[in-house]
C-alpha cells in the first residue's frame, strides 16, 4: 500500500480550505441556494419544519421542545433580538412581541375563586385565631405568588427589588413610604452587631429579616389581587 505524498496532503488540505462546503458559511449559502431554487425562503422553511406534522419531521425536531433543546432554542431567538436591534436600538418590535406574550401570561393565570380553602373568599362565619397566625398568612401568600400568579409575581417582584437596589424608598400598595420602624426592624441591615458575643441580638436580627421578608411578599400578594 502505497504512502500518500507530501504533494497529494498538501493539495488535500488546500482543498478543503478552498471548498466551500468544508465551511459552515458555505453550507448555509448552499442551503439558501438550494431553499432559492425550491421557491422558498428560509422563514417558510422553518414555519414549515416546525407545524408541518410529518413523521420524519416530528422526530427531527423533538427536542425543540424540550428542556433538551432549549439552550439552543434560546440562541435562535437571541439572534433574531440582535437582528431587531441592530439596525435600530430603539426598535420597538422585539419589546412589543415580549410585551404582548407577558400580557398572555398574566391573562392566563388567575386567583382560585370560592370559599377559603380552595377559594378567596373568607367567610366571617368560619375564620379562627389560627387564620391571623404568621404561619398561615405566609402559606396563603406563598399559594397566590408561587402558585396560583407566579409569572406576575416575578414580574412584579424584580421591578421592586430593582427599585430597592436604585435607593427608590418602598412603598406599600396605597403609595406610601413603608417605615421600618413600625415592624421593630427600624435599620438593622445598617447596625454592626457583635452576633458572636449577643446571640439574642442575632435571633432578633434574624426574625426582623423574615419578618421583612414576609412583608415584600404581601405587598407583592395585595398589589396582585388589587
Amino acid at each position: 500500500m502505497s504512502v500518500p505524498s507530501a504533494e497529494n496532503n498538501l493539495r488535500d488540505a488546500t482543498k478543503n480550505l478552498t471548498d466551500p462546503m468544508k465551511t459552515e458559511l458555505g453550507k448555509v449559502l448552499h442551503v439558501c441556494k438550494t431553499l432559492q431554487q425550491l421557491s422558498l425562503t428560509p422563514k417558510k422553511f422553518f414555519v414549515a419544519f416546525l407545524e408541518t406534522s410529518n413523521i420524519d419531521l416530528a422526530i427531527r425536531r423533538q427536542d425543540w421542545g424540550t428542556p433538551t433543546g432549549w439552550d439552543s432554542n434560546l440562541d435562535v431567538l437571541h439572534a433574531i433580538q440582535n437582528l431587531t436591534y441592530k439596525s435600530d436600538p430603539q426598535n420597538p418590535l422585539w419589546r412589543n412581541f415580549i410585551l404582548d406574550e407577558a400580557k398572555k401570561c398574566v391573562l392566563d393565570e388567575t386567583a382560585p375563586i370560592g370559599q377559603y380553602p380552595g377559594g378567596l373568599f373568607y367567610s366571617l362565619n368560619k375564620i379562627t385565631s389560627n387564620f391571623f397566625s404568621k404561619k398561615k398568612i405566609k402559606e396563603r401568600d406563598w399559594n397566590l405568588t408561587h402558585k396560583n400568579m407566579p409569572f406576575l409575581y416575578q414580574l412584579l417582584s424584580a421591578k421592586l427589588n430593582q427599585n430597592q437596589k436604585h435607593g427608590v424608598p418602598k412603598t406599600n400598595v396605597e403609595g406610601v413610604e413603608d417605615k421600618a420602624e413600625e415592624d421593630g426592624c427600624d435599620n438593622l441591615d445598617n447596625v454592626d452587631f457583635d452576633h458572636g458575643s449577643s446571640p439574642t441580638v442575632k435571633q432578633g436580627a434574624a426574625s426582623c429579616q423574615s419578618d421583612r421578608q414576609l412583608q415584600r411578599e404581601q405587598q407583592t400578594a395585595s398589589t396582585i389581587l388589587n
